[in-house]
Formats: structure tokens, C-alpha cells, sequence
């Protein structure tokens, strides 16, 4: 018989944008739809905090330095 799989909770997403202005209004819009979201200024941090933890989802600026 199938069953449904217990919820995990919220989807983590890990979102990467040196635009700070930018960084804090996709967070928000995020954050506000049911996502859990980190955000981080640049790709070290990103890379540092992928090293320790999961996400669902990574969410990445192409045009970053």
C-alpha cells in the first residue's frame, strides 16, 4: 500500500547575491511564500556554509566576482 512521506517542514534554501539591497528583498519575498532561506553576500561564505549543512535548494547570482 502507498503511503505519503511525513513532512520535513519548510524547504531550505540558501540564496547567494553580493547586492545586499537585493540579497534582503529576495530573502524576504522567500521567507514570506514558506521557504526557510539563508542568505550570504558571496560565494566563500556560501561554499563555507555548504561544508556544514544542507540545503534543498541554492539560489546564486551569475555575476558575481
Amino acid at each position: 500500500m502507498w503511503s505519503m512521506p511525513a513532512p520535513r517542514g519548510p524547504t531550505q534554501v540558501l540564496l547567494v547575491d553580493d547586492s545586499p539591497s537585493l540579497l534582503a528583498q529576495m530573502c524576504d519575498l522567500l521567507s514570506e511564500r514558506g521557504f526557510e532561506v539563508t542568505g550570504v553576500n558571496d560565494g566563500a561564505e556560501a561554499l563555507a556554509l555548504l561544508k556544514c549543512r544542507s540545503f534543498d535548494v541554492v539560489v546564486s547570482d551569475l555575476h558575481m566576482p
